[in-house]
């Protein structure tokens, strides 16, 4: 009897584990997804923000006295 309560438990748990880890690996999949496809977006976004901000006057008064980008 306790080896078949011991089998039943190995049993369980195994599903338990195999089904979080099915879980785990498609929630990981769908953000890795997501962020290959959203990538583009903020990059863009990113540049926009970079090239306005190269033209303000405290970016040109640093570079007038020497600073680098």
């Amino acid at each position: 009897m306790l080896r078949l309560d011991f089998l039943l438990r190995r049993i369980f748990t195994s599903t338990v584990v195999v089904a979080g880890v099915i879980t785990l690996t498609f929630f990981v999949t769908r953000m890795l997804g997501l962020g290959l496809a959203w990538w583009p977006l903020y990059a863009v976004l990113v540049r926009g923000d970079v090239v306005r901000l190269r033209g303000l006057p405290f970016v040109e008064a640093a570079r007038s006295i020497g600073a680098s980008p």
